[in-house]
């Protein structure tokens, strides 16, 4: 650490016992949709902790915390200067996850901050019901139903606090309250805790979506009062119907809204293009997966003249673009409460997973008053000068907008110039922009492509260069001199708002009152300048106080980004009341407006940088120049240096790449058809373990398999009523119940993986189904078909995985030689598996082996699902076809099933490898593929040798034969007899974008359609039943 760089504090703490990040509990891949439910429903999925262990985590020191905030209570203040709130976090964190006083103690803080300030209702708003109603308007307008205006964009400000003190009419000079108490001397202040400019570009964004001052009096607020994303949107139906394509949905590629946004650094308007491309991202996938036909499209072509048609496409739209706008504010709202105040207080360099969060639903038994949700927000205008943030502009960052003035003025100093001209050339430049923000230079100095968009590595490299930023520091004398005028400006607009003083706002807030002017500021220097200017503590006004006061000291947890001692406690009343003030972030903020893939998309994982959840902004919008584990994407607010110091103390260090971003190779389809034995011609450097590739004994599964399917069918299947037939009939999840139980017992036949009874009448480390959920989150951690973030989040979990297989799976029995107890003679195929020379010479082999036993699992569960629907597909006389042949006991018999069976994967399967590099010889089968290149590979053999049929298919075989000599067999009604699926397009950064040919390839999803999942997860069937 450099000697010059002070460094954080850390208060010694107990190591913090629940909020560190854990391994998820064993269940089904949708499980942690439910458990985000059960989470906001205020419910436990696992045992609350107690009073003792509660106080095994804490000190002294947290008691005395204790002690201090039931005493501000009492009094109804609280002194700032004995840290409680940085105390209070302190205490917070260290607690259990799971502690039932954690959790109340967090709702009495939140409720704190929220009941700072007024609301306008005191109770809570039931969910407004009506299509009119299940979307944010244009404005912000109806948000509340008892005050349909309160917040929209165009009424005017709030005041919080009525100014009751009496204050000479002579006010200090604007220009000289600058140059004494604002204006930076010589360099910028690199802040304390190596915070990135990235966090003052989100910072922008969040001031103006709440705050754009209008009108001639400046007396109204242009925007709404609600973090609606509207400096992407826009704050009216004028502005918005400029940003949409009205056609699927789609936003107008890589622009936005807000003229004023066009004066900031290019990487503030590059965060901008990511929310751009988020939502465009998210519509496609909406209309791909068509929840519940919720978006159905029109039959019609687009361009009819028939008005009927018009309107069902006019529908088509609107539904997708407002659905899409619900899940990207979801993901804004997120990356702000879980990255953005995190940061704010610290909490990024703790292994904790506590942060504030407004939309829990608190227990009204708990507590004798509680915060209410969704009644609306109204900004006022003191909250409007606190978020003025021009202090921590870095040197890079100030320079650029000192030349973008002097460029706006023809040339003047800004330091020089009057109110007059910058009003002047300001209004001027913002006339000129075109109406249409797609025609504006949305990021300076780059050029839009023949699809609209910007170069993805241009983009990428101003994206870097400010993560890589260090920001400035808050406090008195930061502002950079060039701003000089539009400081002046906000001191002229505060007295024209005839705002409280600043010991008035402190009052308001519950914060005692400055009586020197060294409790403002110690400094000497600025203390003196502040009495010169206002004679008495009671007189300085309140935004130059703000800018002036003494900044907090940094303080893991407590204090990150540290801000002025009243800014940093007005800063977190003021998030609270925005979000829980929000119907659409609460009581409206459900799967059932969202659909359960957006919920589950923009949702937070505790088990992934501890909540964080900026990565899936900057994946989504730059996929092919981030590594999965890259510190630039998961950790942008902080600069990658000091980032580095963070994760070293956390020993985490380890599970993070350090490279800056580069433009990896484009992932594209070859179709390859090719024989078993044959190696394509596409290179793979880093090539799994192919189970089907290792040959077997013929029949060694067989008995295995028929006897677990025969067990499974009739344990789990379940009666269906058949009033059209005489026969009783029988139905199953032929997927999940028995394809994929089949091969998970075998899996663990194979490689002495210990299996007990749900029943717990074998003893064993995993049932099936927990067992299931290993396997396929490892194999889907690895699959080429998921996004970037959904594949860190499931490397994340198999990180865990792994190393638990490698205490549980007996590797050295089976690498040095394993007696075969076993009844069937499966395990001696697993040792043959794991003491192959390719795996005999990799130096991770515990690794290895964990992915082949997932493998061996999740290939043939992909391949004989795909198979067995495309049978289905073929209908009734097809399926009586396949149970006549079945029925026989021939060589012959078993030969045409195989081909049956390898046909429907061939002709309906998706097996796919990817390939990190391209080979210019190509076959005659293969297509060729640009250069810079990924390669997903899709083949299927076409057909195999019965003499030597390997391992993976002798299984599939065999149970391919059990299920197609059901009698009647059929699917079951509906989606149920459904495999989940959508078609896999890869998505590049921004739509419209195709780097080959995609066709034929799926994704399946899970259970809930909550996400994507690279294997089947259910499909019914029904059979008669004599």
């Amino acid at each position: 650490m450099p000697k010059d760089k002070p460094a954080v504090p850390v208060v010694p703490t107990a190591k913090a016992a629940g909020h560190a990040s854990n391994a998820r509990a064993w269940s089904k891949p949708s499980s942690f949709f439910k458990d985000r439910r059960r989470q906001q429903s205020g419910g436990f999925s696992v045992p609350q902790t107690g009073t003792l262990t509660d106080l095994q985590t804490l000190r002294l020191y947290d008691l005395g915390t204790i002690r201090l905030f039931h005493a501000a209570e009492k009094a109804g203040y609280y002194d700032d200067e004995n840290m409680l709130l940085e105390r209070l976090i302190q205490l917070l964190y260290k607690l259990p996850r799971h502690s039932r006083r954690g959790k109340l103690l967090t709702d009495a803080f939140i409720t704190k901050l929220w009941s700072t300030l007024d609301h306008p209702q005191p109770t809570p708003i039931p969910t407004l019901m009506g299509q009119e109603n299940r979307h944010r308007t244009a404005d912000g307008s109806n948000s509340n139903p008892y005050f349909r205006t309160l917040g929209a964009a165009g009424t005017p400000y709030a005041r919080s606090v009525a100014p009751m003190d009496v204050q000479s009419p002579d006010m200090p000079d604007p220009g000289l309250i600058f140059d004494t108490l604002l204006s930076r001397n010589g360099e910028c202040k690199p802040h304390q805790c190596g915070i990135s400019s990235m966090m003052f570009y989100l910072g922008v964004i969040i001031t103006h979506d709440i705050f754009q001052t209008g009108g001639r009096d400046g007396a109204i607020n242009l925007a709404s009062s609600y973090l609606d994303l509207a400096p992407l949107y826009g704050n009216s139906w004028e502005e918005q119907k400029e940003m949409r394509q009205f056609r699927n949905g789609l936003l107008k590629p890589d622009c936005f809204a807000h003229k004023r946004l066009l004066t900031f650094p290019p990487a503030c308007r590059v965060f901008l293009v990511m929310f751009n491309r988020f939502h465009n991202y998210v519509v496609e996938q909406l209309a791909s997966i068509n929840e519940a036909n919720r978006f159905k499209k029109p039959t019609s072509a687009p361009d009819s003249n028939d008005l009927d048609d018009q309107k069902a496409w006019e529908q088509y739209d609107e539904d997708l673009f407002q659905t899409g706008r619900l899940v990207t504010c979801g993901l804004y709202v997120n990356i702000i409460l879980k990255d953005y105040v995190r940061a704010i207080l610290c909490l990024n360099r703790t292994d904790s997973t506590w942060t504030i969060d407004p939309r829990t639903n608190m227990d009204r038994h708990a507590q004798k008053t509680t915060a209410p949700t969704g009644v609306g927000n109204q900004v006022s205008v003191e909250f409007n000068l606190l978020y003025r943030w021009h202090s921590i502009l870095s040197s890079r960052d100030a320079e650029w907008i000192a030349e973008e003035m002097r460029q706006l003025l023809d040339g003047s100093d800004p330091e020089t110039a009057t109110f007059h001209e910058m009003i002047t050339a300001f209004q001027a430049w913002e006339t000129a922009l075109p109406t249409d923000p797609h025609q504006r230079d949305s990021v300076p100095g780059l050029q839009r492509q023949s699809d609209g968009a910007y170069s993805d590595d241009e983009l990428v490299d101003i994206l870097r260069a400010s993560i890589e930023d260090t920001a400035g520091s808050f406090g008195a004398n930061s502002v950079p001199r060039c701003l000089r005028p539009v400081e002046m400006l906000g001191i002229l607009q505060a007295r024209r708002w005839r705002v409280c003083t600043l010991n008035e706002f402190r009052a308001f807030i519950g914060l005692t009152r400055h009586r020197t002017f060294e409790d403002i500021n110690p400094d000497p220097a600025v203390a003196a300048s502040l009495k010169s200017l206002y004679g008495s503590p009671a007189n300085v006004e309140l935004y130059p106080g703000l800018m002036s006061e003494k900044t907090k000291p940094p303080m893991a947890p407590g204090s990150g980004v540290c801000l002025g001692f009243t800014s940093s406690r007005a800063i977190l009343s003021d998030a609270v009341s925005l979000v829980r003030g929000d119907r659409f972030y609460t009581d409206d903020f459900t799967p059932k407006n969202l659909t359960n893939w957006g919920f589950a998309e923009v949702d937070s994982d505790f088990d992934v940088d501890s909540g964080n959840v900026m990565y899936k902004l900057i994946f989504c919008a730059f996929p092919h120049h981030f590594q999965r584990d890259s510190i630039y994407a998961h950790h942008p607010l902080v600069t990658p240096a000091e980032n580095k110091i963070i994760f070293e103390g956390l020993k985490k260090a380890s599970e993070y790449t350090w490279d800056p971003p580069s433009r990896h190779a484009n992932t594209v389809v070859v179709k390859e058809s090719r024989e078993p034995d044959k190696e394509a011609q596409v290179s793979n450097d880093h090539k799994q373990p192919d189970p089907s590739s290792l040959a077997s004994p013929k029949h060694v599964v067989t008995d295995f398999v028929v006897l677990t399917s025969a067990n499974l069918l009739k344990s789990q299947s379940y009666g269906v009523p058949n009033p059209s037939s005489d026969h009783d009939s029988r139905g199953i999840d032929v997927v999940s119940e028995v394809i994929n139980s089949t091969f998970v017992r075998l899996t663990a036949e194979m490689f002495s993986l210990s299996l007990k009874a749900t029943n717990d009448k074998r003893r064993g480390a995993y049932t099936d189904a927990q067992l299931g959920t290993i396997l396929s989150v490892l194999y889907a951690a690895e699959s080429p078909r998921l996004s970037l973030g959904r594949s860190y989040e499931l490397q994340s979990q198999a990180r865990d995985l792994v190393v638990r297989f490698r205490k549980e799976i007996p590797l050295s029995k089976l690498t040095k030689g394993l007696s075969d107890n076993s009844k069937f003679s499966v395990r001696s195929y697993g040792q043959r598996l794991t003491t192959s020379q390719k795996l005999r010479d990799n130096e991770k082999l515990a690794d290895r082996v964990a992915t082949l036993v997932a493998c061996s699992a999740m290939v043939p569960v992909l391949l004989l699902s795909e198979s067995l629907d495309y049978q289905l597909n073929q209908g009734p006389e097809h399926m009586e076809k396949l149970r006549a042949i079945s029925q026989q006991k021939t060589d012959t018999s078993e030969q045409v099933l195989l081909r049956y069976l390898l046909n429907g994967c061939s002709l309906r399967g998706d097996d796919s490898s990817t390939k990190e590099s391209y080979s210019p010889t190509s076959s005659a089968t293969s297509s060729a593929a640009p250069t810079n290149t990924r390669v997903l590979v899709d083949y299927f053999p076409e057909g195999t040798n019965s003499d030597d049929v390997n391992f993976c298919i002798e299984a599939m075989a065999a149970l391919f034969k059990i299920i197609v000599s059901l009698p009647g067999l059929r699917r079951a009604p509906g989606a149920p007899g459904h495999l989940a699926s959508v078609p896999a397009v890869q998505w590049h950064g921004q739509t419209g974008r195709q780097l080959g040919p995609e066709e034929g390839q799926s994704m399946y999803m899970t259970s809930d359609r909550s996400s994507f999942w690279p294997v089947p997860v259910t499909m019914n069937i029904v059979w008669d039943s004599k």
